[in-house]
């Protein structure tokens, strides 16, 4: 009788895990840096107000200036606040994007009269 034949292995490898990090990590870093930019527009327009209300003539243009220039400063305060949680949020999410790739390899492979070096990896 012959002697059976080995069934060959079959391998079964998992779905790599989705990467749901990059996309989030993209979206809430530029929302981040929106959020930067709305704060610069509003404080240079709260700057604007402050010189209008020294400018102003009358005692109901300065009160209503200031009034503007104050709430253009909060809104600034605001946006500056939360461009920085976001963008800091995004860039904490692009960051373990790639840390949790495959990690990189070295390797020495001897060869005669010495040895190679090489390393891989992802970006």
């Amino acid at each position: 009788a012959a002697p059976p034949t080995a069934a060959p292995a079959v391998v079964a490898s998992a779905e790599p895990a989705a990467r749901w990090q990059l996309p989030w990590g993209i979206g809430l870093t530029a929302a981040g840096a929106l959020g930067f930019g709305m704060g610069i527009v509003f404080g240079l327009s709260a700057q604007d107000g402050e010189q209008a209300h020294r400018d102003a003539q009358s005692d109901g243009e300065k009160s209503k200036r200031l009034a503007d220039a104050e709430s253009d400063a909060t809104a600034a305060t605001i946006s500056f606040v939360a461009g920085g949680v976001l963008f800091g949020a995004g860039a904490s999410l692009l960051l373990w994007d790639l840390l949790s790739q495959d990690t990189p390899q070295m390797q020495v492979i001897p060869i005669p009269g010495g040895a190679t070096v090489g390393w891989t990896g992802r970006f």
